[in-house]
């Protein structure tokens, strides 16, 4: 019994190992192009009003949603697109309201998985009484795979900060 112990954790250590040996380490050039995703390519592309272009930073599977009560889980690369276009077609939105997005740090999990913690920046944009809108914030955590050398965004999630002015 326990010669057969011995075996099953030698193979399953191996193939671990194989497993492991098969994905390649994270570079900072790994963490570079991550952080060109979320801290450029994704505002950018939102600023610009692209849904297609938003939605292809997500992997097909991926999902979207906040973090508030009653919020819808996007799933797939066609409803996050969906969403966006869908957002950006809103009669009420303010096309001088802008995002950025700052970084406060990317975790490897795996090498080929990361977590990134992030704040959406709203700013820009007038009020309905003509005065300047007020900056608005968020937290944005995102879990971002490699797949066939692409990073690509495998899950969101939002979180509006509580306390700030609408």
């Amino acid at each position: 019994m326990q010669r057969w112990v011995m075996a099953v954790g030698l193979v399953m250590a191996g193939a671990m190992a194989s497993a492991q040996a098969q994905t390649p380490a994270p570079t900072s050039a790994d963490e570079t192009a991550i952080r060109a995703i979320v801290a450029t390519k994704l505002p950018d592309r939102i600023n610009a009003l692209d849904a297609k272009a938003v939605a292809a930073l997500w992997s097909e599977t991926g999902t979207h949603s906040g973090l508030v009560y009653g919020a819808r889980v996007r799933e797939g690369r066609a409803s996050i697109e969906q969403m966006w276009a869908a957002g950006f077609a809103q009669p009420s939105r303010d096309p001088a309201r802008k995002v950025s997005v700052v970084i406060s740090g990317v975790r490897f999990v795996r090498p080929d998985i990361a977590v990134v913690d992030a704040q959406n920046n709203y700013h820009g944009g007038a009020a309905p009484d003509g005065k300047d809108k007020a900056d608005t914030h968020e937290l944005l955590f995102a879990v971002l795979a490699r797949e066939n050398g692409v990073w690509l965004i495998t899950a969101s999630r939002v979180v509006p900060l509580i306390g700030q002015p609408r």
